[in-house]
């Protein structure tokens, strides 16, 4: 059941409003806190915004940034080894963003994930309207943004969410190469080379270790970090 639960949920296409105004539902053991939207539980987010503010410095664990999608405006966090993923992102970018709603006392905000640049800015108007479901507008705002696109395939929102597809495989690699060491684990933990045999993937487990998801009790055997 815990491995079931921890699987990565489906990020929903949402409007920062609505992330702001949903309740927030805190849940308990592996079942992740969640906003609850027009009866739905919402536990990831994809959004397009354009980043408004950013605050960084070196008294600081964490890099924020202010995220806007003409809805509302939210502040957008990535913690010490994750602080990488805004290295390149700038007050004026357009951003699609992957994340999860995090609640802090009374101020709400978003734990990033995957954020990539979206050059053209008239995808925050494709996704407006495609979260009303206006269809035809989508398709007149999509074919007037291609026609102006100096190099649309790197910039439509399909190809940048194509990327994040792939990130999103990574993860859940990552959920799959733990669960695998659970389940092999018998008390004194499992064999390196027995992960890297199953997955062909020598840098995710690298990257399990240096994060702190996997712990090695003794060379070359590790076991899930609880």
């Amino acid at each position: 059941m815990a491995e079931e639960i921890q699987k990565r949920q489906v990020a929903k296409k949402i409007k920062i409003n609505d992330v702001l105004s949903g309740s927030y539902i805190k849940e308990d053991g592996w079942n992740p806190n969640f906003i609850e939207v027009n009866g739905e539980k919402v536990s990831r987010v994809n959004i397009i915004g354009a980043v408004l503010e950013k605050e960084e410095g070196d008294g600081l664990n964490y890099i924020s940034i202010m995220l806007d999608d003409g809805s509302g405006k939210i502040s957008g966090r990535v913690f010490k080894d994750d602080m990488y993923k805004l290295k390149d992102i700038d007050i004026g970018d357009i951003v699609l963003a992957i994340a999860r709603p995090r609640e802090y006392g009374s101020e709400r905000y978003l734990l990033l994930e995957i954020v990539k640049k979206i050059k053209n800015k008239k995808w925050i108007k494709v996704r407006k309207l495609e979260l009303e479901k206006k269809n035809d507008d989508v398709k007149e705002v999509v074919q007037k943004t291609e026609d102006i696109e100096e190099t649309p395939t790197e910039s439509k929102e399909e190809v940048v969410e194509e990327d994040i597809v792939k990130e999103e495989k990574e993860m859940n690699n990552v959920d799959k190469i733990i669960d695998f060491v659970r389940e092999k684990d018998k008390g004194d933990g499992i064999d390196i080379q027995a992960i890297v045999d199953k997955f062909d993937d020598e840098r995710i487990v690298k990257d399990l270790l240096s994060e702190g998801e996997l712990f090695e009790i003794k060379p070359g055997r590790v076991k899930v970090l609880e």
